[in-house]
């Protein structure tokens, strides 16, 4: 197996568009989506392993490829981010990781993806990440308000 990356969403969504999302993103045909710690099913391409999360983004989604499945190794931070933006297109929200899809809770810079696959950098509280929460600083948050905005009046 071959681990992808992290990604956390702004909003829950559903299993099937999830799965649709991610098969596009990596080009592949079948997605498992299981709960972090009840993955029950390896006959895919690639599993995403999903969490409930407290603070701004709500869902943690770990992806993970399995063998034959034409992904191969551990994608550069670019194609992961690529990734990341198809994903966001498909699911119209915004998705937050690190930049390189490691563990988030290890760093406070973030990087936003939004759904019209725009990127910025944006900070968490570091009080938040200490209780395992993600919540952008006040500053960051205004910054993603203004994305959103920006992503609204263009498709709009």
């Amino acid at each position: 197996m071959t681990y992808i990356g992290q990604m956390l969403l702004e909003a829950p969504t559903t299993d099937g568009k999830l799965a649709r999302a991610v098969a596009d993103a990596f080009g592949v045909h079948r997605v498992a989506v299981w709960p972090m710690s009840q993955v029950l099913e390896f006959e895919a391409d690639v599993i995403v392993q999903y969490a409930a999360q407290r603070g701004d983004f709500p869902v943690l989604l770990r992806i993970t490829a399995l063998p034959g499945s034409g992904i191969g190794t551990k994608l550069s931070d670019e194609q992961f981010i690529e990734r990341l933006r198809s994903i966001a297109r498909s699911l119209d929200q915004f998705v937050l990781t690190d930049d390189a899809g490691v563990d988030p809770f290890q760093y406070e810079d973030f990087l936003l993806v939004a759904p019209d696959g725009k990127t910025i950098v944006v900070v968490a509280d570091e009080d938040a990440l200490n209780e395992n929460r993600i919540e952008l600083t006040p500053a960051s948050q205004g910054r993603r308000d203004d994305l959103a905005r920006h992503v609204a009046a263009a498709s709009a």
